[in-house]
């Protein structure tokens, strides 16, 4: 059996999501997956919370228009072009909106797995064709990308991967026009399962 060759990229130099503790209480959600027990945010996660917005002013900012936006006009739509639909997104009366962690997560999460890791994908398909390896991409999963690789072609394949992903930031500009200035780091393991992977340095 050939080793299972595992990338996984992930962003790095911004928070990506956040959790809002004022909705979790009252969310349906929650509380009928806990058999109707309450979760209870204290006083030390509001604080955090507080504190990250705070220190992260511009993704405040963010989130609102992001709220604004779905309450507006009922989506979503991030650069690339894709939209997520948020038909019935309200203003709440604390000044938030209703769907307010998917209206603020989708577009993070999505950019990430539905845009930046299909992106590598493509480079790194490109990379195996001209290099003309056995090996086959086979794989996402959220932000990894998994390619079963020939024996003997663990090497190639880890710089290919390597390659491949480090050239998303100009596939972002070619493809979709957009400046990316938030640093992608990159992993690499190699192992004949998942359960028994090694890092790749």
């Amino acid at each position: 059996m050939s080793p299972a060759f595992l990338l996984m990229c992930y962003l790095s130099g911004a928070p990506a999501g956040t959790l809002h503790f004022e909705n979790v209480n009252t969310c349906k959600y929650f509380k009928q997956n806990l058999n109707e027990q309450y979760i209870v945010i204290g006083e030390d996660e509001k604080r955090y919370y507080t504190k990250f917005l705070e220190k992260y002013k511009d993704i405040k900012k963010w989130h609102e228009n992001l709220q604004s936006e779905a309450i507006r006009y009922k989506r979503v739509k991030l650069p690339t072009g894709r939209e997520y639909a948020f038909p019935y997104a309200e203003r709440t009366p604390w000044g938030g909106s209703t769907y307010g962690t998917q209206i603020k997560n989708y577009p993070v999460q999505g950019f990430a797995t539905a845009d930046i890791v299909p992106l590598a994908c493509i480079n790194i398909h490109k990379l195996m064709q001209e290099q003309g390896v056995k090996s086959l991409l086979v794989n996402t999963v959220h932000d990894s990308i998994v390619a079963d690789v020939y024996p003997g072609e663990e090497d190639v394949m880890s710089k290919i991967f390597k390659q491949g992903t480090s050239n998303v930031i100009p596939s972002l500009k070619e493809y979709y026009k957009i400046n990316f200035n938030v640093p992608l780091d990159t992993e690499t393991k190699i192992g004949i399962n998942w359960l028994q992977m090694e890092d790749i340095k």
